[in-house]
């Protein structure tokens, strides 16, 4: 109850970018009381204050961002750099009691993949708005690579740590990486940035055919 009314007062007196700053502390503050002073409820909360923080995050303080605020270092950037960087910390002081429910045995989990949506989400939203002040054209292909380096990584480190369901987010992020550029960059990108998109899109394609490639390779050995 207390964290509840503590993000109720957030919400009443500060700025959209400072509310979603302070539920993100909050959840940390929450985890670490369940963690170490074993307060009941802190895991619930400090879901909970997650997932609404990244809802506020993306929505009502992106909304309220102000067009010629500094791209990297305003009060939203500043609450993204935070969340991040909370969620990660979430991720690893997450303790799984005895007897968890389903959603505590996987809240580890869970946090990661909010990190890794605030990273994606924040990357595109950032690039884009850098990019986009020098030329529209230019901020329309930063997110492009950006969309094809993110799933790369996401496949090369579903293969790092034989997640099926990293690699499948890594493939899904590249299919729409590459439908945006023939759907969208073909037609509306110059030459120069049409070749640019082309580029990096077979670039991350050898890359994950690469990838899958080794793995197959090295299960064929492991069942030799």
């Amino acid at each position: 109850m207390g964290f509840a009314l503590a993000a109720l007062a957030m919400t009443l007196e500060w700025s959209a970018a400072s509310v979603a700053l302070g539920w993100t502390v909050l959840g940390v503050v929450a985890l670490a009381a369940d963690r170490w002073s074993g307060r009941p409820g802190g895991r619930a909360a400090a879901v909970g204050l997650a997932v609404l923080a990244l809802l506020c995050v993306f929505s009502v303080a992106v909304w309220a961002r102000e067009s010629g605020a500094p791209v990297f270092t305003d009060a939203w950037a500043v609450a993204l750099y935070a969340y991040v960087a909370a969620a990660a910390l979430c991720a690893r002081w997450w303790r799984v009691p005895p007897q968890p429910a389903a959603w505590e045995a996987r809240g580890g989990e869970f946090c990661w993949a909010l990190c890794g949506v605030a990273v994606f989400v924040g990357g595109s939203i950032q690039f884009g708005r850098s990019f986009g002040r020098l030329a529209d054209l230019a901020g329309d292909l930063a997110l492009s690579i950006w969309w094809l380096v993110a799933a790369g990584v996401l496949v090369l480190l579903g293969f790092r740590l034989d997640r099926k369901d990293v690699r499948s987010s890594g493939l899904a992020v590249a299919a729409g990486a590459g439908l945006k550029i023939v759907l969208y960059d073909l037609s509306a990108l110059y030459a120069l940035y049409r070749v640019a998109s082309f580029f990096a899109l077979a670039l991350i394609a050898l890359a994950v055919a690469y990838a899958y490639n080794r793995k197959a390779v090295s299960a064929s050995r492991s069942n030799v």
